[in-house]
Formats: structure tokens, C-alpha cells, sequence
């Protein structure tokens, strides 16, 4: 007896479409889509972020790549004009 009186006392509170309102909020959820909310969509954020991080050292790396080699044609390009001044200064001596 006392279970019912409980039993109505909780009731009282819900409507006829109280079920599908909640189905509608999200509240009661499917399986498949809480899952896809807790397990992949979490997975599939930490996946998307590791690629992005993967792909800005890949172009650090390339940039630095780039910056050494450019710097070495620099330095050769200056020693190559030292060059070429000391030569002229010799030939006018």
C-alpha cells in the first residue's frame, strides 16, 4: 500500500507526453546514439586534433629545412661576391 501511495505521489508530476518529451530533449537517448556522443564523436575530435598537430611539425620541420639550405646558398652566394670583389681588386692593382 505504501509503495502505491509513492507510486502516485511521483506521477502526479508527470504528463501524457512526458515520454516523448523527453525522447525529444535527448534525455532518453538510443543506445546507439549515446554511444556515438560518449565513445566516437570524443575519439573522432582527438583524432582530427592529433592529425592537425602532426601536420604543423611536418611544416616546422620543412620550414626549418628550408631555412637551413636558404641560409648555406646565402653564405655561399656572399663568399662568392667576397670572391669576385678581391678579384677585381687584384686585377686593378
Amino acid at each position: 500500500m505504501l509503495a502505491r501511495v509513492y507510486v502516485k505521489d511521483m506521477l502526479k508530476y508527470f504528463k501524457r507526453d512526458s515520454l516523448k518529451i523527453l525522447v525529444d530533449l535527448g534525455s532518453l537517448r538510443p543506445y546507439q546514439e549515446l554511444s556515438m556522443g560518449i565513445d566516437f564523436i570524443p575519439r573522432l575530435v582527438g583524432q582530427a586534433e592529433y592529425e592537425l598537430i602532426k601536420k604543423d611539425r611536418n611544416i616546422d620541420g620543412l620550414n626549418d629545412i628550408v631555412h637551413a639550405t636558404a641560409t648555406k646558398i646565402a653564405r655561399a652566394h656572399k663568399a662568392s661576391i667576397m670572391r669576385e670583389i678581391k678579384r677585381q681588386e687584384d686585377a686593378e692593382i
